[in-house]
């Protein structure tokens, strides 16, 4: 029995196997098998030109391990410019602004990508200017419109947000940037052709910010040689925001040269330029800074130079009674107490009077815009009262009077103030 059923498999043919051929080319040209062999960069390549904002975000997000895979060169060459280009059909979109610029700050900070793909950082410098600078100019082609759609005030926010997005991100990565990028960038910027281009102070405006950041590890010789000649050109520059900019940042510049004679023969000139600069903001910008850096200079700059122009500033402050004089007074007693020691009892009168002064216009009677600026102005004598009695502790009788005058005033806030001091008052004159 087993015999003949062995005899008959052998009889049996063998099965044949047919290949449904119309099915397989049907398989192959499904598009999600498609979709599935296709290789990561070539995906985020087609998702950066055609898809939807959530495959841009997510193909911007692998960016990073794409070009840590094998196919890096060919990321770096393909997919850097796709990103580029979906950021500057994409303006408005602040999600995809804020992931590339995470994106480039992250390999930048990555230092195996930076090892591996030589001159990336430059590169990634050359494409965030590109995008500050494409927000830029669509700004102000939208200003330029004379019809203005609804919503353009929003969009126009956007630009701007994300404008600073890319300007924090370059900041944040100053100290991976080669310092003669930033020399590079900053003198191009400043080139006496292009200067007066709007679209040129965004870059000098970001070249400040970076100065900072640099000057707070580059070592005092380098900052003196490198970094410094470019503040003394950013000082004279046409635009009064790029002036405001260096003038906040000049403290920090001062604080790093760590050698008083440096700090004046460096800065002073920017100091003494930008307090008598045309516009308000820049002096005000100035004056605060040079109290944080006041006692960085020498005896003989803070005698001589600073203080005269200290005097001049004053006196034309208090002669035109204008938005500057609160400003002044906001830092007088400062400066007068840096210059106590230095100062010969005549040039110690005139800050007396100078004081008493400015106590006086505060208490006069006005309206409108100048009744703000004498409010502000007798805040800031109330701040100066107690630096003023322990510097002139024989002319007391002269400076109690104020006392009363700030205790009862009709502004709760000066009442405030002076409240706030009246305890260093107490320990001065115990009696």
């Amino acid at each position: 029995m087993d015999d003949d059923e062995d005899e008959d498999s052998k009889d049996r043919e063998p099965p044949v196997m047919k290949l449904d051929f119309e099915k397989l080319f049907k398989m192959a040209e499904d598009p999600d098998l498609e979709e599935l062999l296709r290789s990561p960069l070539d995906q985020a390549l087609i998702n950066l030109e055609d898809g939807t904002e959530v495959q841009k975000l997510t193909s911007i997000r692998t960016f990073p391990d794409i070009l840590d895979t094998s196919d890096g060169e060919k990321c770096l060459l393909k997919m850097l410019p796709a990103i580029q280009k979906c950021l500057k059909v994409e303006k408005s979109n602040l999600d995809l602004h804020c992931e590339a610029a995470v994106v480039y700050k992250s390999i930048i900070q990555n230092e195996s990508l930076v090892k591996k793909f030589q001159g990336i950082v430059d590169l990634l410098l050359e494409n965030i200017l590109q995008n500050i600078q494409n927000q830029k100019e669509h700004h102000t082609h939208e200003k330029e419109k004379v019809i203005i759609k609804a919503g353009s005030s929003i969009n126009n926010q956007m630009h701007h947000l994300s404008a600073a997005v890319w300007l924090e991100t370059i900041v944040e990565v100053a100290d991976k940037l080669s310092l003669s990028s930033i020399k590079q960038f900053v003198n191009c910027s400043c080139d006496s052709n292009t200067s007066r281009a709007s679209s040129k102070s965004q870059r000098r405006i970001i070249a400040t910010k970076i100065i900072h950041k640099l000057a707070m590890f580059l070592p005092p010789n380098e900052i003196r040689k490198d970094l410094c000649p470019i503040v003394t050109t950013l000082c004279k520059d046409a635009n009064s925001n790029v002036r405001v900019a260096v003038a906040q940042r000049l403290f920090v510049i001062a604080n790093a040269l760590k050698n008083a004679h440096d700090v004046v023969s460096c800065l002073l000139p920017s100091y003494v330029l930008l307090l008598n600069d045309e516009e308000m903001n820049v002096r005000e910008a100035a004056m605060n800074s040079l109290t944080d850096a006041f006692s960085l200079f020498t005896r003989d700059a803070r005698k001589h130079t600073l203080f005269s122009v200290i005097k001049k500033l004053t006196e034309e402050a208090m002669e035109k009674k204008n938005e500057g004089l609160p400003v002044i007074s906001n830092n007088f007693g400062k400066w007068s107490w840096e210059l106590n020691e230095l100062l010969d009892q005549l040039d110690k009168s005139w800050i007396l009077n100078t004081y008493c002064k400015m106590v006086q216009i505060s208490d006069e009677l006005c309206e409108g815009a100048q009744k703000t600026i004498r409010n502000v102005l007798k805040k800031t004598c109330c701040f100066n009262y107690p630096c003023m009695l322990t510097m002139f502790k024989k002319q007391v009788d002269r400076l109690l009077p104020f006392l009363e005058m700030f205790c009862t005033d009709h502004d709760e806030e000066v009442r405030i103030c002076i409240a706030a001091s009246y305890h260093e008052i107490l320990i001065m004159f115990p009696d």
